[in-house]
């Protein structure tokens, strides 16, 4: 006679009176909690370009400019306001690659370059947190706009998402070095 383990637990669980607990799946954090930040770098043939994005609570805080001799030379930085809508998706985006990132540390990610010559595939760092979960991911620019794979690809909306906030492209650039940018709401 054979009796399955799950049958024995129930009859003991109905005899004791007690119940089984079963575990209930964490929620996410609210997007409220999600908080970023991204600067990207790159050295093309004519400068050294770069651009940085962080949410404060204030606004989206944008910088541009171009590097020279080794110093930042900032040509444009600022608040910008942005829409409600507009925010929550880049958060969204965020939460989506705080958790994959978390969860699959060894996921494949290029080496950071140091955007110190022409050939050099630039330098891209992102540091997220959703009130739980802290990353800082650091890859080249070059991975990001190839898109090479599926976290690539998420990599890539989420910096199109957030090169979008602005009303204007920052230092003039509608792409940074391929990376392009989404549709901004009204905000």
């Amino acid at each position: 006679m054979r009796i399955s383990l799950g049958l024995v637990v129930c009859f003991l669980a109905a005899c004791t009176g007690s119940s089984i607990e079963v575990p209930e799946e964490t929620p996410a954090a609210p997007l409220s909690s999600v908080n970023f930040g991204i600067s990207l770098n790159r050295a093309s043939l004519t400068s050294h370009d770069f651009e940085a994005y962080k949410l404060l609570p204030a606004g989206l805080f944008v910088e541009c400019g171009t590097f020279y001799r080794g110093r930042p030379e900032t040509t444009s930085q600022g608040i910008e306001q942005v829409g409600v809508e507009s925010i929550e998706e880049a958060k969204r985006l965020a939460r989506l690659i705080i958790e994959r990132y978390s969860n699959n540390p060894t996921e494949i990610i290029d080496a950071s370059g140091d955007s110190s010559d022409l050939a050099d595939p630039g330098m891209f760092t992102l540091r997220a947190s959703d009130g739980e979960k802290k990353i800082e991911l650091r890859t080249s620019v070059d991975w990001v706009e190839q898109k090479r794979g599926s976290f690539s690809a998420l990599v890539n909306e989420f910096t199109q998402v957030v090169r979008g906030l602005t009303p204007e492209p920052l230092c003039g650039q509608h792409a940074f070095y391929g990376i392009g940018r989404s549709g901004r709401s009204a905000g």
